[in-house]
């Protein structure tokens, strides 16, 4: 039976091959074996249904010829893919600073310098590990792809590659590319950023609003109670804790806000162009939905409640600062009885 256009998933309790394959024949689209985690699970539908995937695509194209460069613009941009295309190796950096691609295009011959020393000096930075750099270029020589893998990047597409065929290779490196950025950067329990991840949106949102003067708001969020939670129910009710939590915030915020696991039982969220007012009645209303929230583990039920603290990037140029202020809001919350949303001091 061949499925069509919908979306199947198995959960089952054999591994074998002649299952897996007779799975990837009929077109399903995941096979999970039992006991299924529920982390694991809910990562599958928000990638299978693309939840976290971005659009519009971005794409960074460098040719130092300005023709080919709005040629390509013209063929990849439409209503679903943003091209910035640039001619001057050196200007990358800058722009690089407002603009998130989801895929290098690089040329390989440039004047005074190559594709390949680009693609280096971009590999030489953590933030795009995981951004496919794909090169467009007349040369197909055996050894110049051997050169192109060695130096970090994923592919090259001939110039003379048929138009719809170019659209496609990039589509298809795109979501790729985008599916392992996002696996890569995740919390593998709770599905939002990991610290490192949160800790670099929240940088660069600082630097952002610091250039344009739009506030950035940190919020620091600290689960009450948790050790007595993981003491009574044990380490899978505080799973699930940490879990609905994380899901919700996901829920909760705009594409455009970052939510992470801090650290623990802590999370901090980093809203972009905001105001703190705004954010505190916002947190309060997340706090209003979280103790609804009812957890039964071997027949008992329980809520939890969290503590937040927030404050601005209009007070703070440093990050180090910004997160100590929040977190001083959310240790007056946690004074003042917990299951408390609190700005810092003068905001």
């Amino acid at each position: 039976l061949k499925l069509v256009d919908i979306d199947v998933f198995i959960l089952s309790s054999s591994s074998s091959f002649e299952n897996r394959l007779a799975a990837v024949r009929s077109n399903v689209n995941e096979y999970l074996l039992k006991p299924v985690n529920i982390t694991t699970l809910v990562s599958k539908i928000r990638k299978n249904f693309k939840i976290d995937l971005i659009r519009p695509y971005r794409i960074l194209l460098l040719d130092d010829q300005a023709s080919v460069g709005i040629f390509y613009k013209t063929l990849l941009e439409d209503e679903h893919v943003e091209v910035l295309a640039i001619s001057q190796a050196d200007s990358i950096m800058t722009e690089l600073d407002s603009f998130h691609p989801d895929v290098f295009l690089l040329d390989m011959h440039m004047p005074n310098i190559s594709g390949l020393e680009v693609a280096r000096l971009l590999r030489q930075q953590s933030k795009y590990d995981y951004v496919p750099i794909v090169f467009l270029t007349a040369d197909d020589d055996i050894n110049t792809k051997l050169e192109v893998l060695e130096c970090g990047a994923d592919d090259v597409i001939p110039k003379s590659t048929p138009p719809n065929i170019i659209v496609q290779q990039v589509d298809s490196r795109i979501q790729r590319g985008q599916e392992i950025r996002y696996l890569a950067s995740r919390d593998s329990l709770t599905g939002v950023l990991n610290h490192g991840q949160i800790m670099d949106a929240a940088s660069h949102a600082l630097r952002l609003a610091s250039r344009q003067q739009n506030p950035t708001v940190v919020v620091m969020i600290d689960l009450d109670h948790f050790k007595a939670v993981n003491d009574k129910y044990g380490h899978g009710g505080g799973d699930k804790v940490l879990i609905s939590l994380g899901q919700l915030l996901l829920q909760s915020v705009r594409d455009t806000d970052y939510v992470g696991r801090y650290g623990g039982e802590e999370f901090m969220v980093v809203f972009n162009d905001a105001e703190p007012s705004v954010i505190e009645t916002k947190m309060n209303n997340i706090l209003t939905a979280f103790l609804q929230i009812n957890y039964t583990v071997a027949e008992q039920s329980f809520h939890c409640s969290f503590s937040a603290g927030l404050a601005s990037s209009t007070h703070h140029d440093k990050l180090s600062e910004l997160i100590s202020s929040a977190d001083a809001a959310l240790y007056e919350a946690k004074d003042a009885g917990r299951s408390k949303v609190r700005k810092a001091n003068n905001q």
